[in-house]
């Protein structure tokens, strides 16, 4: 984070007798990494340099920020990704490795911090709703989460969640803030039906 974002190396090398097969696969998982934190910065970066201006939450340079997130996924390899479904009733999903579970959560909590900056100032949206665009990707992503970590602890233990990649107190954050997500969507959509 406190590097330049445009002096990141983000390409994968090729196996050679210097490193084998199952370095580059590490490598490469750790570009995606590496990747999502740029996009982090960049996000920073834009907040930043509009903090000052009152409504910096909807400026499209802060949620164009979005762009390179849907990229990000697109692009993962086939062992990275993990399809997610946020219905109890099926099962929860399957990862290859707690470095995978851990990263499609770091993905998500992106994913909430992108878009709920713009839920303080959903009185200022327009009665069609653009607040319940900001409030589903908010809450599709807590649930996510929910589920990876039921999933990450499930498979590897507490060890797979002390292995997140900014350790367990980062797993508790994060599941705090899927609990402030749920806790303000379910007093938005009480309040919403309420007055509509």
């Amino acid at each position: 984070m406190q590097c330049n974002p445009d002096s990141i190396d983000l390409q994968t090398p090729v196996a050679s007798p210097d490193c084998d097969e199952n370095e580059v696969a590490i490598y490469e998982s750790f570009i995606y990494f590496v990747w999502l934190v740029k996009n982090i910065r960049r996000m920073n970066d834009v907040h930043a340099k509009l903090k000052s201006t009152p409504n910096w939450r909807n400026d499209p340079q802060f949620l164009d920020s979005g762009s390179g997130l849907d990229a990000w996924a697109y692009k993962l390899p086939a062992n990275l990704r993990v399809n997610v479904s946020t219905d109890l009733a099926h099962p929860g999903p399957q990862v290859d490795s707690h470095f995978t579970g851990n990263l499609q959560m770091y993905y998500h909590l992106t994913r909430i911090m992108l878009h709920r900056p713009a839920l303080a100032y959903g009185k200022t949206f327009s009665l069609g709703g653009e607040w319940k665009t900001h409030m589903t990707i908010c809450t599709n992503s807590a649930k996510s989460i929910c589920r990876l970590e039921e999933t990450v602890f499930e498979q590897y233990g507490m060890l797979g969640l002390q292995c997140m990649l900014r350790g367990v107190n980062f797993t508790i954050y994060t599941l705090l803030t899927c609990a402030m997500i749920h806790l303000v969507n379910t007093r938005a959509m009480g309040c919403r039906s309420s007055v509509f």
